[in-house]
């Protein structure tokens, strides 16, 4: 999400310097000049240059598949690009999407969810990783690897 648009979003980071009050212990050098950093926020900019509203208080970690990654107070959930939660942000742990699934979990157990937010695989396992070219590898304790193919 920081390199095109999707679904007419990109992220983007912007920076503020202030090269004038460079004394502060927060300043470093920078090509020869000290500047201390006055902003550093993520934002979602539309096509059309004005900026998509991020629910206040959240931090956006990824964009991908037109779904927001969000996080607040160490909770994660995900957003689609018209606003619409599609998973509410209640899980401890979270991955961006990959072809169309995103790893989610919550109390040490993973799972996948779809776009639509709909559990693609259930969350009992003590690992997954990410999908990678319609197979997902998942772990757990009591049957060891899992293969799993993605199906449309």
């Amino acid at each position: 999400g920081f390199i095109y648009f999707d679904h007419g979003l990109v992220r983007i980071r912007r920076q503020e310097y202030d090269y004038y009050h460079t004394f502060d212990s927060l300043a470093y050098e920078y090509h020869g000049h000290y500047v201390l950093c006055c902003t550093d926020e993520d934002l979602v900019m539309k096509i059309d240059g004005t900026l998509w509203d991020v629910p206040g208080g959240y931090t956006v970690k990824a964009y991908s598949d037109g779904v927001f990654l969000l996080e607040k107070d160490g909770l994660y959930g995900f957003m689609d690009y018209t606003g619409k939660w599609i998973a509410q942000p209640v899980y401890d742990y979270a991955e961006p999407f990959n072809e169309g699934l995103a790893v989610i979990g919550s109390d040490g157990k993973r799972g996948m969810i779809d776009t639509d937010g709909r559990f693609a695989v259930p969350m009992v396992f003590d690992y997954i990783q990410t999908c990678s070219g319609g197979v997902i590898a998942a772990w757990d304790e009591a049957n060891g690897w899992n293969l799993l193919n993605k199906v449309k």
